[in-house]
Protein backbone atom coordinates (compact mmCIF):
# COMPACT_ATOMS: atom_id res chain seq x y z
CA UNK A 1 0.00 0.00 0.00
CA UNK A 2 1.41 3.45 -1.02
CA UNK A 3 1.68 6.38 1.59
CA UNK A 4 -0.49 8.56 0.55
CA UNK A 5 -3.53 6.29 1.06
CA UNK A 6 -2.07 5.24 4.43
CA UNK A 7 -2.35 9.11 5.33
CA UNK A 8 -5.80 9.92 3.82
CA UNK A 9 -6.93 6.86 5.75
CA UNK A 10 -5.79 8.30 9.36
CA UNK A 11 -6.95 11.64 8.37
CA UNK A 12 -10.90 10.30 7.99
CA UNK A 13 -10.07 8.30 10.77
CA UNK A 14 -9.37 11.21 13.19
CA UNK A 15 -12.11 13.34 11.74
CA UNK A 16 -14.78 10.53 12.45
CA UNK A 17 -12.83 10.65 16.06
CA UNK A 18 -13.39 14.53 16.78
CA UNK A 19 -16.95 15.00 14.83
CA UNK A 20 -18.74 12.01 16.64
CA UNK A 21 -17.35 12.88 20.31
CA UNK A 22 -18.84 16.43 19.40
CA UNK A 23 -22.39 14.47 18.82
CA UNK A 24 -22.00 13.27 22.22
CA UNK A 25 -21.26 15.26 24.70
CA UNK A 26 -21.73 18.88 26.02
CA UNK A 27 -20.11 21.37 23.84
CA UNK A 28 -16.27 22.21 24.34
CA UNK A 29 -15.05 25.60 25.36
CA UNK A 30 -12.74 27.94 22.77
CA UNK A 31 -9.82 27.43 24.95
CA UNK A 32 -10.54 23.73 24.60
CA UNK A 33 -11.26 23.62 20.88
CA UNK A 34 -7.70 25.43 20.27
CA UNK A 35 -6.19 22.92 22.36
CA UNK A 36 -7.41 19.56 20.55
CA UNK A 37 -7.12 21.53 16.76
CA UNK A 38 -3.14 21.97 18.22
CA UNK A 39 -2.75 18.59 19.07
CA UNK A 40 -4.40 17.36 15.92
CA UNK A 41 -1.81 19.71 14.15
CA UNK A 42 0.95 17.92 15.85
CA UNK A 43 -0.19 14.86 15.35
CA UNK A 44 -0.95 15.61 11.31
CA UNK A 45 2.85 17.25 11.60
CA UNK A 46 4.03 14.34 13.68
CA UNK A 47 2.38 11.89 10.94
CA UNK A 48 3.87 13.92 7.94
CA UNK A 49 7.17 13.22 8.95
CA UNK A 50 7.04 9.63 9.81
CA UNK A 51 5.27 9.28 6.02
CA UNK A 52 8.41 11.32 5.05
CA UNK A 53 10.96 8.93 6.81
CA UNK A 54 8.89 6.00 5.84
CA UNK A 55 8.95 6.96 2.27
CA UNK A 56 12.20 7.43 2.82
CA UNK A 57 12.57 4.01 3.99
CA UNK A 58 10.67 2.72 1.47
CA UNK A 59 12.59 4.39 -1.34
CA UNK A 60 15.82 2.93 0.38
CA UNK A 61 14.29 -0.36 0.52
CA UNK A 62 13.06 -0.19 -2.91
CA UNK A 63 16.62 0.86 -3.96
CA UNK A 64 17.79 -2.39 -2.30
CA UNK A 65 15.21 -4.54 -3.52
CA UNK A 66 15.91 -3.25 -6.64
CA UNK A 67 19.42 -4.04 -6.33
CA UNK A 68 18.78 -7.49 -4.76
CA UNK A 69 16.98 -7.64 -8.19
CA UNK A 70 20.14 -7.18 -10.11
CA UNK A 71 22.22 -9.09 -8.28
CA UNK A 72 19.47 -11.78 -8.93
CA UNK A 73 19.50 -11.25 -12.56
CA UNK A 74 23.44 -11.53 -12.33
CA UNK A 75 23.89 -14.35 -10.42
CA UNK A 76 20.63 -15.89 -12.67
CA UNK A 77 22.52 -15.08 -15.78
CA UNK A 78 25.77 -16.19 -14.27
CA UNK A 79 24.16 -19.26 -13.20
CA UNK A 80 22.95 -19.63 -17.13
CA UNK A 81 26.22 -18.98 -18.38
CA UNK A 82 27.50 -21.60 -16.01
CA UNK A 83 24.72 -23.82 -17.03
CA UNK A 84 25.30 -23.36 -20.82
CA UNK A 85 29.00 -23.46 -20.46
CA UNK A 86 28.61 -26.70 -18.45
CA UNK A 87 26.13 -27.87 -20.90
CA UNK A 88 28.27 -27.65 -23.87
CA UNK A 89 31.10 -29.26 -22.00
CA UNK A 90 28.84 -31.95 -21.04
CA UNK A 91 27.71 -32.23 -24.31
CA UNK A 92 31.04 -32.40 -25.55
CA UNK A 93 31.84 -35.25 -23.27
CA UNK A 94 28.72 -37.05 -23.80
CA UNK A 95 29.71 -36.49 -27.55
CA UNK A 96 33.36 -37.97 -26.46
CA UNK A 97 32.41 -40.71 -24.55
CA UNK A 98 29.49 -41.86 -27.35
CA UNK A 99 32.48 -41.67 -29.91
CA UNK A 100 35.27 -43.77 -27.84
CA UNK A 101 32.63 -46.05 -26.56
CA UNK A 102 31.35 -46.31 -30.48
CA UNK A 103 35.13 -46.59 -31.42
CA UNK A 104 35.40 -49.08 -28.71
CA UNK A 105 32.86 -51.15 -29.51
CA UNK A 106 34.15 -51.11 -33.05
CA UNK A 107 37.55 -52.74 -31.24
CA UNK A 108 36.19 -54.47 -28.48
CA UNK A 109 33.27 -56.33 -30.29
CA UNK A 110 35.47 -57.27 -33.03
CA UNK A 111 37.96 -58.85 -30.50
CA UNK A 112 35.15 -60.65 -28.44
CA UNK A 113 34.13 -61.85 -32.06
CA UNK A 114 37.70 -62.28 -33.07
CA UNK A 115 38.44 -64.28 -29.41
CA UNK A 116 35.43 -66.61 -29.76
CA UNK A 117 36.50 -67.39 -33.49
CA UNK A 118 39.48 -67.60 -32.00
CA UNK A 119 38.35 -69.96 -29.08
CA UNK A 120 36.25 -72.43 -31.85
CA UNK A 121 39.19 -72.41 -34.16
CA UNK A 122 41.90 -73.67 -31.20
CA UNK A 123 38.83 -76.05 -30.54
CA UNK A 124 38.18 -77.31 -33.92
CA UNK A 125 42.11 -77.66 -33.84
CA UNK A 126 42.65 -79.82 -30.70
CA UNK A 127 39.63 -81.63 -32.11
CA UNK A 128 41.39 -82.25 -35.27
CA UNK A 129 44.76 -83.03 -33.06
CA UNK A 130 42.75 -85.40 -31.31
CA UNK A 131 41.38 -87.04 -33.97
CA UNK A 132 45.30 -87.44 -35.88
CA UNK A 133 46.28 -88.70 -32.51
CA UNK A 134 43.31 -91.20 -32.32
CA UNK A 135 44.42 -92.36 -35.94
CA UNK A 136 48.18 -92.55 -35.32
CA UNK A 137 47.29 -94.69 -32.32
CA UNK A 138 45.05 -96.82 -34.41
CA UNK A 139 47.52 -97.00 -36.87
CA UNK A 140 50.36 -98.13 -34.68
CA UNK A 141 47.58 -100.34 -32.90
CA UNK A 142 47.63 -101.66 -36.28
CA UNK A 143 51.55 -102.05 -37.14
CA UNK A 144 51.34 -103.62 -33.77
CA UNK A 145 48.86 -106.21 -34.25
CA UNK A 146 50.24 -107.02 -37.62
CA UNK A 147 53.20 -107.26 -36.01
CA UNK A 148 51.76 -109.61 -33.06
CA UNK A 149 50.06 -111.55 -36.14
CA UNK A 150 53.50 -112.14 -37.84
CA UNK A 151 54.78 -113.05 -34.56
CA UNK A 152 52.27 -115.61 -33.61
CA UNK A 153 52.67 -116.39 -37.43
CA UNK A 154 56.34 -117.29 -36.63
CA UNK A 155 55.16 -118.66 -33.14
CA UNK A 156 52.49 -120.92 -34.68
CA UNK A 157 55.39 -122.49 -37.23
CA UNK A 158 57.83 -123.38 -34.76
CA UNK A 159 55.56 -124.54 -31.98
CA UNK A 160 54.16 -126.57 -35.44
CA UNK A 161 57.65 -128.19 -35.76
CA UNK A 162 58.36 -128.10 -31.83
CA UNK A 163 55.03 -130.27 -31.44
CA UNK A 164 55.83 -132.34 -33.87
CA UNK A 165 59.39 -133.17 -32.49
CA UNK A 166 57.27 -133.64 -29.34
CA UNK A 167 55.60 -136.42 -31.39
CA UNK A 168 58.27 -138.36 -32.89
CA UNK A 169 60.55 -137.58 -29.53
CA UNK A 170 57.64 -139.46 -27.40
CA UNK A 171 56.89 -142.25 -29.99
CA UNK A 172 60.98 -142.74 -30.23
CA UNK A 173 60.49 -142.98 -26.12
CA UNK A 174 57.04 -145.46 -26.34
CA UNK A 175 59.57 -147.29 -28.98
CA UNK A 176 62.35 -147.55 -26.59
CA UNK A 177 60.35 -148.66 -23.62
CA UNK A 178 58.62 -151.36 -25.53
CA UNK A 179 62.27 -153.03 -26.79
CA UNK A 180 63.58 -155.67 -25.27
CA UNK A 181 66.79 -155.34 -26.90
CA UNK A 182 68.00 -152.53 -24.69
CA UNK A 183 70.86 -151.76 -27.50
CA UNK A 184 67.98 -150.77 -30.33
CA UNK A 185 66.42 -149.29 -27.12
CA UNK A 186 69.05 -147.03 -26.57
CA UNK A 187 69.46 -146.36 -30.36
CA UNK A 188 65.58 -144.67 -30.61
CA UNK A 189 67.00 -142.46 -27.71
CA UNK A 190 69.89 -141.44 -29.34
CA UNK A 191 67.08 -140.18 -32.52
CA UNK A 192 65.54 -138.31 -29.69
CA UNK A 193 68.80 -136.66 -28.64
CA UNK A 194 69.29 -135.51 -31.72
CA UNK A 195 66.02 -133.85 -31.95
CA UNK A 196 65.77 -131.95 -28.56
CA UNK A 197 69.92 -132.07 -27.06
CA UNK A 198 68.86 -129.74 -24.53
CA UNK A 199 65.66 -132.57 -23.42
CA UNK A 200 67.16 -133.95 -19.80
CA UNK A 201 64.87 -136.92 -19.22
CA UNK A 202 66.29 -138.23 -22.79
CA UNK A 203 69.91 -138.59 -20.90
CA UNK A 204 67.78 -139.88 -17.77
CA UNK A 205 66.10 -142.49 -19.72
CA UNK A 206 69.43 -143.40 -21.75
CA UNK A 207 71.31 -143.50 -18.44
CA UNK A 208 68.59 -146.19 -17.03
CA UNK A 209 69.45 -148.12 -19.89
CA UNK A 210 73.20 -147.99 -20.16
CA UNK A 211 72.40 -149.29 -16.15
CA UNK A 212 70.72 -152.21 -17.19
CA UNK A 213 73.49 -153.50 -19.74
CA UNK A 214 76.24 -152.98 -16.88
CA UNK A 215 77.57 -149.73 -18.78
CA UNK A 216 77.47 -147.89 -15.02
CA UNK A 217 80.44 -144.95 -16.24
CA UNK A 218 78.01 -144.16 -19.38
CA UNK A 219 75.29 -144.68 -17.31
CA UNK A 220 76.50 -142.02 -14.59
CA UNK A 221 77.88 -139.78 -17.64
CA UNK A 222 74.53 -139.32 -18.50
CA UNK A 223 72.57 -138.83 -15.35
CA UNK A 224 75.44 -136.08 -15.26
CA UNK A 225 73.73 -134.43 -18.16
CA UNK A 226 70.79 -134.46 -17.22
CA UNK A 227 71.45 -132.79 -13.78
CA UNK A 228 73.35 -130.21 -15.69
CA UNK A 229 70.46 -129.60 -17.65
CA UNK A 230 68.03 -129.98 -14.70
CA UNK A 231 69.78 -128.88 -11.58
CA UNK A 232 66.33 -129.86 -9.91
CA UNK A 233 66.30 -133.35 -10.86
CA UNK A 234 65.66 -135.44 -7.85
CA UNK A 235 64.87 -138.85 -10.01
CA UNK A 236 68.33 -138.38 -11.73
CA UNK A 237 70.27 -137.81 -8.14
CA UNK A 238 68.32 -140.77 -6.92
CA UNK A 239 69.65 -143.13 -10.18
CA UNK A 240 72.99 -142.02 -10.15
CA UNK A 241 73.22 -142.42 -6.01
CA UNK A 242 72.32 -146.29 -7.13
CA UNK A 243 74.70 -146.71 -9.99
CA UNK A 244 77.13 -145.38 -8.13
CA UNK A 245 76.63 -147.26 -5.03
CA UNK A 246 76.51 -150.53 -7.63
CA UNK A 247 80.15 -149.14 -8.58
CA UNK A 248 81.18 -148.92 -4.46
CA UNK A 249 81.08 -145.49 -4.20
CA UNK A 250 78.45 -145.44 -1.52
CA UNK A 251 79.84 -141.73 0.08
CA UNK A 252 78.90 -140.40 -3.40
CA UNK A 253 75.78 -142.10 -3.81
CA UNK A 254 74.47 -141.01 -0.11
CA UNK A 255 75.38 -137.27 -1.39
CA UNK A 256 72.95 -137.88 -4.15
CA UNK A 257 70.38 -139.22 -2.17
CA UNK A 258 70.69 -136.66 0.04
CA UNK A 259 70.54 -134.10 -2.63
CA UNK A 260 67.24 -136.14 -4.15
CA UNK A 261 65.54 -135.68 -0.80
CA UNK A 262 66.46 -131.84 -0.39
CA UNK A 263 64.71 -131.58 -3.72
CA UNK A 264 61.81 -133.42 -2.71
CA UNK A 265 61.66 -134.21 0.91
CA UNK A 266 58.60 -136.82 -0.15
CA UNK A 267 60.56 -138.44 -2.12
CA UNK A 268 59.59 -142.09 -0.77
CA UNK A 269 62.45 -144.00 -3.18
CA UNK A 270 65.17 -141.93 -2.34
CA UNK A 271 64.48 -142.66 1.39
CA UNK A 272 64.57 -146.27 0.93
CA UNK A 273 67.50 -146.32 -1.15
CA UNK A 274 68.97 -144.13 1.44
CA UNK A 275 68.01 -146.45 4.34
CA UNK A 276 69.41 -149.52 2.24
CA UNK A 277 72.89 -148.04 2.02
CA UNK A 278 72.59 -146.70 5.86
CA UNK A 279 72.15 -150.75 6.79
CA UNK A 280 75.19 -151.23 4.57
CA UNK A 281 77.56 -148.91 6.58
CA UNK A 282 75.79 -150.30 9.63
CA UNK A 283 73.78 -147.00 10.73
CA UNK A 284 71.08 -149.45 11.54
CA UNK A 285 69.25 -146.60 13.71
CA UNK A 286 69.38 -144.20 10.45
CA UNK A 287 68.29 -146.94 8.22
CA UNK A 288 65.12 -148.20 10.24
CA UNK A 289 63.91 -144.35 10.40
CA UNK A 290 64.33 -143.84 6.99
CA UNK A 291 62.83 -147.53 5.82
CA UNK A 292 59.80 -146.02 8.79
CA UNK A 293 59.61 -142.76 6.80
CA UNK A 294 59.25 -144.16 3.27
CA UNK A 295 56.59 -146.64 4.36
CA UNK A 296 54.50 -143.72 6.21
CA UNK A 297 54.98 -141.70 2.73
CA UNK A 298 53.86 -144.56 0.71
CA UNK A 299 52.54 -147.63 2.88
CA UNK A 300 51.87 -149.45 -0.52
CA UNK A 301 55.46 -149.30 -1.51
CA UNK A 302 56.95 -152.97 -0.92
CA UNK A 303 60.51 -152.10 -1.01
CA UNK A 304 60.91 -150.71 2.37
CA UNK A 305 58.70 -153.42 4.03
CA UNK A 306 61.28 -156.20 2.39
CA UNK A 307 64.23 -153.97 3.58
CA UNK A 308 62.96 -153.26 7.04
CA UNK A 309 62.20 -157.02 7.33
CA UNK A 310 66.27 -157.84 5.84
CA UNK A 311 67.52 -155.26 8.65
CA UNK A 312 65.02 -156.98 11.50
CA UNK A 313 66.43 -160.44 10.16
CA UNK A 314 70.16 -159.22 11.06
CA UNK A 315 69.44 -157.88 14.23
CA UNK A 316 67.67 -160.88 15.46
CA UNK A 317 63.93 -160.01 15.63
CA UNK A 318 62.48 -162.88 13.36
CA UNK A 319 59.16 -162.45 13.93
CA UNK A 320 59.19 -158.31 12.88
CA UNK A 321 61.23 -159.87 10.06
CA UNK A 322 58.93 -162.20 8.65
CA UNK A 323 55.90 -159.66 9.00
CA UNK A 324 57.46 -156.84 7.14
CA UNK A 325 58.74 -159.36 4.17
CA UNK A 326 55.07 -161.17 4.10
CA UNK A 327 53.56 -157.56 3.63
CA UNK A 328 56.04 -156.96 1.50
CA UNK A 329 54.99 -160.04 -1.52
CA UNK A 330 51.48 -159.14 -0.48
CA UNK A 331 51.66 -156.14 -1.89
CA UNK A 332 53.94 -157.00 -4.64
CA UNK A 333 53.14 -160.49 -5.49
CA UNK A 334 56.09 -160.41 -8.48
CA UNK A 335 58.92 -158.68 -6.01
CA UNK A 336 61.75 -160.91 -6.48
CA UNK A 337 63.72 -159.65 -3.77
CA UNK A 338 61.21 -160.21 -0.91
CA UNK A 339 61.20 -164.12 -2.07
CA UNK A 340 64.18 -164.25 -1.77
CA UNK A 341 64.64 -162.44 1.68
CA UNK A 342 62.13 -164.65 2.53
CA UNK A 343 64.21 -167.28 1.71
CA UNK A 344 67.16 -166.13 3.79
CA UNK A 345 64.54 -165.97 6.46
CA UNK A 346 63.66 -169.70 6.58
CA UNK A 347 67.21 -170.67 6.32
CA UNK A 348 67.95 -168.52 9.08
CA UNK A 349 65.29 -170.88 11.18
CA UNK A 350 66.77 -173.92 9.72
CA UNK A 351 70.00 -173.10 10.89
CA UNK A 352 68.61 -173.04 14.54
CA UNK A 353 66.00 -176.19 13.95
CA UNK A 354 66.76 -179.01 15.85
CA UNK A 355 63.83 -180.99 14.50
CA UNK A 356 65.27 -182.91 11.03
CA UNK A 357 61.83 -183.04 9.67
CA UNK A 358 61.10 -179.25 10.63
CA UNK A 359 64.02 -178.53 8.69
CA UNK A 360 63.76 -179.82 6.52
CA UNK A 361 60.28 -178.21 5.92
CA UNK A 362 62.16 -175.25 6.31
CA UNK A 363 64.85 -175.64 3.71
CA UNK A 364 62.35 -176.72 1.03
CA UNK A 365 60.36 -173.41 1.63
CA UNK A 366 63.61 -171.29 1.11
CA UNK A 367 64.70 -173.50 -1.82
CA UNK A 368 60.85 -173.08 -3.18
CA UNK A 369 61.03 -169.06 -2.48
CA UNK A 370 64.61 -169.11 -4.09
CA UNK A 371 63.09 -170.56 -7.28
CA UNK A 372 60.21 -168.30 -7.34
CA UNK A 373 62.63 -165.36 -7.30
CA UNK A 374 64.88 -166.56 -10.02
CA UNK A 375 61.50 -167.31 -12.62
CA UNK A 376 60.53 -163.70 -11.77
CA UNK A 377 63.42 -162.18 -12.41
CA UNK A 378 64.22 -163.80 -15.75
CA UNK A 379 61.70 -161.87 -17.01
Amino acid sequence: MKTKHLITIIMILVCLNVFGQQKNTVPMTVQSQKTEVQVLEETILQLQAENQVMQKQMESIEKDVELYRADLRAIASDLTGKMSHWLTVLSILIGAIVTILGAGLGIVVPLILNNKSEKRINEKIDEIKQEVAFAKTYKMQAESSEEKANEYSITAEEATKEIDNIIKINQLYIKASAEKDKIKAIGYINQAIKLDPDDAFAYYFRASMKDDLGDKEGAVADYDKAILLNPDYAEAYNNRGFTKEDLGNKMGALADYNKAILIRDDYEVAYNNRGYLKSSLGDINGAFEDFNIAISLKPDYPNPYNHRGMLKLKIGDLDGAIDDINRAILLDPNYADAYYSRAQYYRKLAETEEDPTKKAELIAKAEADEEKAKSLGDK
